[in-house]
């Protein structure tokens, strides 16, 4: 977990963080997210919540069509 700007970890860490940059792109992609498992959740319940009922709807349009055929 980095540090980003505006953080607590001070402003050696913000210096050690600039560099060249190239030390970013040496690592693995992992290593440059954050999740937040919280944020995640609600997102995914949101998610779930908005296309849910669409979905059920599609669900039973398709059983129609293909029970009156």
């Amino acid at each position: 977990v980095r540090a980003g700007p505006g953080s607590e970890a001070g402003p050696e860490a913000e210096e050690a963080e600039a560099g060249s940059g190239s030390e970013l792109q040496a690592g693995p992609v992992e290593d440059l997210l954050i999740v937040d498992k919280e944020s995640v959740e609600k997102l995914t319940e949101g998610l779930i919540s908005h296309y849910l009922p669409q979905l059920h709807t599609s669900k039973h349009a398709l059983q129609e069509l293909t029970s009156t055929k």
